[in-house]
């Protein structure tokens, strides 16, 4: 598996965690339970953030990775 491969795997991961958070954050019924759930929502889509800026870099560097789906 290429390094590209393996960070957008890593993506992947990280959106559905993400969206996991966010579902928890609607249903939780205790508001420091839901600020729980959001901190670590925005967190991680801080993370995918930097991860997808680090793919472009990736695929800008590597000419081979940019054909690959992002």
């Amino acid at each position: 598996m290429t390094v590209a491969n393996q960070v957008k795997e890593a993506l992947g991961t990280l959106i559905s965690a993400q969206a996991s958070l966010e579902q928890f954050t609607q249903k939780a019924q205790n508001e420091k339970t839901k600020q729980i759930y959001s901190n670590a929502a925005a967190e991680i889509k801080d993370i995918i953030v930097h991860l997808d800026n680090r793919l472009t870099t990736i695929e800008q560097e590597e000419p081979q990775y940019r054909n690959l789906e992002h």
